[in-house]
């Protein structure tokens, strides 16, 4: 197996597929929140899912298999200074060409939501980290604006969650909107924190 690519087959704890694992020998810690949507829609075949930051496509990927969703939409501009934007991008589309159920957009979240006139049931928010009154960036974007825009699109019934829930302005933001709906997974120190409310 070459170096940095994925495993084909998720590992299941309890029965759940909480985590995957990668030939660098690290876990992906954004199996929690999946896992426990994996139960919230179980038998169900026709799912809409939505992630918002994809970075190089691992989570994209795992929820491609864990799902296997009517429609997944992928959106990320690939901007993120300190990034090899280009390669991050190649290795996104390298994990789900030929898969004729998986979009990618590659725009930024504000942007996809004006073009997207599409509800979903499961939408997860990792794009940008920044907004709120405890970040150094705008106050009404990042996350803010991501709650913002997408909250209105999830299907009642559905989950909106997100990654990086140990960043004192997500978990800040989460429960200005949340409050006490909010359910975490247990921090991992190579990939932080996940949330997500049952909407």
């Amino acid at each position: 197996m070459e170096h940095g690519k994925s495993m084909r087959e998720p590992v299941f704890i309890d029965g759940k597929p909480y985590v995957e694992l990668y030939s660098y020998g690290l876990v992906n810690p954004m199996g929690h929140c999946a896992a426990n949507a994996l139960e919230h829609f179980k038998g169900r075949n026709d799912l809409m899912i939505l992630e918002i930051g994809i970075l190089r496509g691992h989570n994209a990927e795992v929820l491609d298999k864990a799902f296997h969703p009517r429609l997944m939409v992928l959106v990320d501009p690939w901007d993120v200074k300190g990034e090899t934007n280009d390669n991050n991008w190649a290795e996104t589309w390298y994990r789900v060409q030929g898969k004729p159920n998986i979009v990618v957009i590659k725009a930024t979240s504000e942007t996809a939501a004006r073009i997207l006139n599409l509800n979903f049931d499961y939408v997860y928010l990792d794009g940008d980290h920044t907004g709120g009154d405890l970040s150094a960036g705008s106050e009404d974007g990042g996350i803010r604006l991501d709650i913002r825009l997408w909250l209105p699109k999830v299907n009642k019934g559905g989950i909106i969650s997100g990654h990086d829930y140990n960043f004192d302005n997500i978990k800040s933001e989460v429960h200005k909107v949340f409050g006490d709906r909010v359910n975490t997974s247990p921090y991992h120190p190579h990939g932080g924190m996940e949330w997500w409310v049952y909407v």
